[in-house]
Parts: C-alpha cells; structure tokens; sequence
C-alpha cells in the first residue's frame, strides 16, 4: 500500500473503531466507554452496560460438539473401549450417565421394553424348543 492508502486505511479504522484490537479488547474499551456514559447519567448506556456484565457473568449454556463430548469407553465386543459420544442432557447441559446410545445411555421407552420383553420370550421359547 501507499502512504495515502495507509493513511486513508487508518482514518476509515478510526472511524469504524476498529484500530488493530483484538475483539476481547474492544469489548473492553466498549464496557469503559458504556461505564463513562453511565457515570454521567445516561440511562441508555447503564442498561447496555447491565446486560454486557449480565451476559459476561452467565455460564456457556451451548452443549459442546460431538466431537469435543467425552466418549461411551464401555467394552465392544472387539475388546477396545467404544469411541462413541455420550448422550447428552441438553437442559442439565452435561452427559446423561456417560454411556452411548448403544451402551445404555438412551432410557427406553414402555414400547422399546416391551419389544425386548417379547424378544427375550421368543429366544427362550426357541431355546426350550417350544415351536
């Protein structure tokens, strides 16, 4: 760039605010302009101050990704731990007991105990030899 263009990209960084900060640093900068503001009694600027301290002070309610959840580890039938996400309770934000879908982590409804009820009967009706 030129010097003009440089001066120019300066003026137009001043004017945007932006001047090179980092977004933790204009937050900042935000939060003593809105405290400035606030001091001298503009009731504007104390809600918005109210509500970037409020946001700051509350807890990260955003469930991590899959792949950042803690794994199942149960033992697979191959003998290594399984590798795949817990189940996760979205309003109690954190994992479920642990364990996948696969491995116990997914609580059955009244159908899926009765499929298995009627299931286990067939299996030892087989194995009795009852046709």
């Amino acid at each position: 760039m030129t010097p003009k263009q440089l001066t120019n990209h300066a003026r137009a960084s001043a004017r945007t605010g932006d001047m090179g900060l980092t977004p933790a640093e204009r937050r900042e900068a935000r939060i003593r302009l809105l405290e400035a503001r606030a001091r001298n009694g503009s009731e504007r600027a104390w809600h918005s101050l109210m509500r970037i301290q409020a946001w700051a002070a509350a807890p990260s309610k955003q469930a991590p990704s899959k792949s950042q959840r803690p794994r199942c580890g149960a033992k697979c039938r191959n003998g290594r731990p399984c590798q795949a996400p817990a189940v996760w309770d979205r309003q109690a934000n954190r994992p479920n007991n642990g364990r996948c879908r696969m491995h116990g982590g997914q609580p059955l409804t009244p159908e899926a105990r009765a499929r298995i009820v009627e299931a286990q009967c067939r299996r030892w009706a087989k194995w009795r030899g009852e046709p």
